[in-house]
Order: structure tokens, then sequence, then C-alpha cells
């Protein structure tokens, strides 16, 4: 029964990629809010490369 359990846990896998958009002004709170509502999927981390004109990314996760 515990193999059981294991092995189930183990054959789920995380697919994560990074998304990138250009944003005029980048702050990470914006930054944030831009990726929840431009992905549906799980953000799990948002940062600004830079502030003027600078991109916005976005890393979501889907669980398969």
């Amino acid at each position: 029964m515990v193999m059981l359990v294991l092995l189930g846990s183990s054959m789920t896998t995380e697919n994560c990629e990074i998304k990138r958009d250009m944003m005029t002004f980048c702050i990470k709170s914006e930054c944030l809010y831009h990726c929840q509502h431009r992905w549906y999927y799980k953000v799990t981390q948002s940062w600004c490369d830079g502030v003027f004109f600078g991109f916005c990314n976005c890393k979501i996760c889907i669980v398969i």
C-alpha cells in the first residue's frame, strides 16, 4: 500500500515556462498583477528586467 502511494505521487510533474512581455513602466507589483491576469496558470514567480521599457517576466507552472 505504501509503495502505491509513493509511485502515484512521483508520477505528477510540474511543467514550467517563462513568459515575457514588454511594459512601459515595470515594477514588481504591476508585473505580478499583469502575470496573474494574462496567464490562467499558476504564477510561481514574477520579476522585472529594467524599469522603463523593461520586460515583465512571468514564471508559470502547470501540473501534468
